[in-house]
């Protein structure tokens, strides 16, 4: 799909009014492009860190490590256990880069 501009825009169009591709299956695909899934990396002792950065999607470093941290809770609730978290970080850069937050946790007993 190389060539004119706006080719692709097109052809999403005509595949939308053909009833190929629905509006709202449009939407979740541009949505899973927004923002890649947050990595959790295993530390040992217990110890875990999940890393997200923001996609395309307008989203501050303050919203990715409420989302980190509600993955957090529900990874410890998973298990039984509470979450105790040790760091967070976050980074707001100036554009093109993209914000991103780090969450570093445990699960404890509750």
């Amino acid at each position: 799909m190389t060539g004119r501009p706006g080719r692709v825009g097109s052809w999403l169009r005509r595949r939308v009014a053909r009833g190929a591709l629905t509006p709202a299956l449009v939407l979740s695909l541009l949505a899973g492009c927004a923002a890649p899934p947050a990595q959790r990396t295993d530390l040992g002792g217990g110890n875990y860190v999940l890393t997200r950065r923001s996609g395309f999607a307008p989203v501050s470093s303050g919203t990715l490590k409420t989302q980190l941290e509600r993955q957090a809770l529900a990874d410890c609730a998973a298990q039984g256990k509470a979450l105790a978290v040790i760091d967070v970080q976050g980074t707001d850069p100036e554009p093109p880069a993209f914000p991103s937050a780090a969450l570093q946790y445990r699960c404890v007993p509750i």
